[in-house]
This record gives C-alpha cells, sequence and structure tokens, in this order.
C-alpha cells in the first residue's frame, strides 16, 4: 500500500510539474517496477523533471523517460520507451525525429543492458547504469 501510494506521489509531481506526458510515461513505468523502491528508482529521472522544470527544454523528456526505462529493465523497459513513442506521435513528432530517438533508445539499452549483466546485480549498479544511459541519451539527441 505505501508503495502505492509512493508511486502515485511521483507520477503526480511528474504531472504537476512536467505535463501529462511526463505523468504518463511515470505511471507506465511505476507500474511495469511494481512500485519497488519508487523513490529510490525514480530519483535521476525526478532530476531530470526539475531540469526541465527550470529550463523548459522539451529535449529533457527523453533522458527522463530513458531514465524510467533503464530502471524497469530489459524487456519492461520498452514497453516504456513505447509509452515515450506513442507521446511524441501525440505530440507531432516528424518522422526523422522519431528515427533518431528510436535509435538512440536502442542504442543506450543495448549498452546498458550489457553493462549491467557484467556487473554485480544489485539495486544501486541497475540504478548507476540507468543514471548513466539517461545521460548517453541526452548527449545522443545533442548529436
Amino acid at each position: 500500500m505505501r508503495s502505492a501510494v509512493s508511486g502515485l506521489a511521483i507520477a503526480a509531481l511528474c504531472a504537476y510539474f512536467g505535463g501529462w506526458h511526463f505523468g504518463v510515461v511515470a505511471v507506465v513505468a511505476l507500474a511495469l517496477r511494481l512500485l519497488r523502491d519508487a523513490w529510490r528508482s525514480s530519483a535521476v529521472s525526478l532530476l531530470w523533471l526539475a531540469l526541465y522544470f527550470a529550463s523548459g527544454d522539451p529535449r529533457l523528456f527523453f533522458p527522463f523517460s530513458m531514465q524510467f526505462a533503464l530502471q524497469c529493465g530489459w524487456p519492461r523497459g520498452a514497453t516504456v520507451v513505447a509509452a515515450f513513442l506513442a507521446i511524441r506521435i501525440a505530440q507531432g513528432a516528424t518522422l526523422k525525429v522519431l528515427l533518431v530517438e528510436i535509435g538512440v533508445a536502442v542504442a543506450v539499452m543495448a549498452i546498458c543492458a550489457g553493462g549491467y549483466a557484467r556487473s554485480s546485480r544489485t539495486p544501486q549498479t541497475r540504478l548507476g547504469w540507468a543514471a548513466f544511459g539517461s545521460f548517453l541519451a541526452y548527449l545522443g539527441l545533442a548529436l
């Protein structure tokens, strides 16, 4: 019960400070993670949300979403990426932009899944690889 309340609080924060699209990604990701350790697994995503709120840069929605996707792991993280892409289609993103986002998402998920598989599989290493991956996602869009 407590984890469900935490998950709803995180999703509400995301929707309030980022908009409906941030809230949807948070709900999908938190539901897939079964709301385990919601605050810890959402910490870096909330940092991306704070950066978005402070700057208004819509590109920060991508690393925010990738952080949640990477925290969910493979294959559940692919569901978060699919939700992200559905939102981007609803927002009217061009095919070129969508293809770049898909390419970066696949590359980042592959790099982080490989790294996580070779490391000690603890919640801390998952969080570390997810944080690294969300930074890679940000860089991938910048290139």
